[in-house]
């Protein structure tokens, strides 16, 4: 598979050695998906011949992510029965398929759109970072509706999307 090495998608799957599976990504269908207790990050991906869907090591995607590529910022993952890291055309990385169940994941994605908010992530991180608000933030919307508890939909670019799971929202 091909992956654009501007997704970090390791930085979503979890730490917590009890969620083994949720330790690694998930090749599912054409996208690769990492998630946490709070968070889920889907990133599209390019199937080549013999890769399989199935559980990915979070070694492999940060190696093939730090391997120079000559085909600008994609990394190349071999995904068949083992996975196969090439950094170089003479040096490759192979690990174990880890196996096991991958939660189901597309059950936390809203169906429907509800209402949006856009901003630039990287003022909003010096925004929390200078009010010195490190564990959580408070969006307040003044106008419109917004249900009790709900999950947040991310955008990112091209099809790569996030959530962050559900939310309170105290009115």
């Amino acid at each position: 598979m091909k992956l654009n090495k501007r997704y970090k998608l390791h930085e979503a799957s979890s730490r917590d050695i009890g969620r083994y599976s949720m330790q690694h990504v998930s090749l599912d269908d054409g996208n690769l998906v990492a998630l946490d207790d709070h968070i889920l990050a889907v990133v599209p991906v390019e199937i080549e011949e013999g890769d399989t869907d199935g559980l990915i090591p979070r070694e492999a995607l940060i190696d093939a992510c730090k391997a120079p590529s000559k085909n600008g910022g994609i990394a190349s993952i071999e995904a068949n029965g083992s996975i196969i890291v090439r950094s170089t055309p003479e040096s490759m990385s192979t690990y174990q398929r880890p196996e096991g169940p991958f939660p189901t994941w597309r059950q936390v994605v809203p169906s429907s759109s509800g209402f949006k908010v856009a901003f630039n992530p990287e003022l909003f991180a010096r925004l929390v970072k200078a009010i010195g608000s490190h564990d959580s933030v408070t969006l307040t919307f003044t106008d419109g509706e917004a249900p009790e508890c709900h999950p947040i939909h991310v955008q990112g670019e091209g099809e790569a999307y996030g959530i962050i799971m559900p939310v309170r929202v105290d009115r």
